[in-house]
């Protein structure tokens, strides 16, 4: 996949990702995010790919240059992946700060807004 492919910067990988997650954004507020998600990938092996893609995201949101669908879309595959059991120890690549950590300082920058950007 091309997220699996440039994790840091997916839009140059799939050139067509805001206007896909934009799509996905109308599909989960007609049907539901839990109807949408179940269509998700949700091995483990996605789970490092998709959390550097949000973080990418997350740092161009929060300077105002990409679109926040790209972003919520992101963040509900982040989460149907860690819906998934499996030790987080097992598939960390070792970086400087842990899996766990990222994934924390993701959601407490998601908190932290008051607007969808």
């Amino acid at each position: 996949s091309a997220v699996h492919q440039s994790p840091r910067s997916p839009v140059s990988a799939l050139p067509n990702l805001h206007l896909l997650s934009s799509l996905l954004y109308i599909l989960t507020t007609v049907r539901g995010y839990k109807t949408v998600t179940r269509f998700f990938s949700h091995e483990a092996a996605d789970l490092e790919p998709c959390l550097a893609a949000a973080e990418a995201e997350a740092e161009a949101v929060a300077q105002h240059t990409e679109v926040w669908s790209t972003l919520y879309c992101l963040t509900l595959w982040l989460g149907m992946v860690l819906l998934t059991p499996f030790d987080l120890e097992s598939i960390d690549s070792g970086g400087a700060k842990g899996l766990s950590s990222r994934i924390f300082d993701l959601g407490l920058a998601g908190l932290r807004s008051t607007s969808r950007t």
